[in-house]
């Protein structure tokens, strides 16, 4: 799924969902940096800040974890992503997640 921002730039929609921000505090929840940054902590800093994505605000961006829409490498529920990438104490993990979800920059 893209992120049409353009969208919320000729204000035809008033917010997106934030599919970076799944993809990119996932690799953050098990350690990982993302595929398109050079670290952990480059990960981290821009999945917690919607605008460094292009969102004007925190108004136009709906974050979230999982979702019913589940299916391919990397986009599985939650608990399973956890398991499938060798996650040992997932309670934790998941709990973490919740932590960053209700503490970055979006709409949970």
């Amino acid at each position: 799924m893209t992120e049409p921002l353009e969208l919320l730039r000729q204000q035809r929609l008033d917010g997106l969902w934030h599919e970076s921000f799944k993809h990119y505090i996932r690799m953050a929840l098990i350690g990982r940096n993302h595929e398109n940054e050079s670290s952990f902590e480059a990960t981290v800093r821009k999945a917690i800040d919607c605008r460094a994505f292009g969102y004007a605000d925190l108004s136009q961006a709906i974050i979230y974890l999982t979702s019913h829409d589940v299916e391919g490498f990397r986009n599985e529920r939650l608990f399973n992503f956890f398991l499938n990438n060798g996650v040992a104490e997932i309670e934790k993990r998941v709990k973490l997640a919740f932590a960053c979800l209700l503490t970055a920059v979006g709409i949970p």
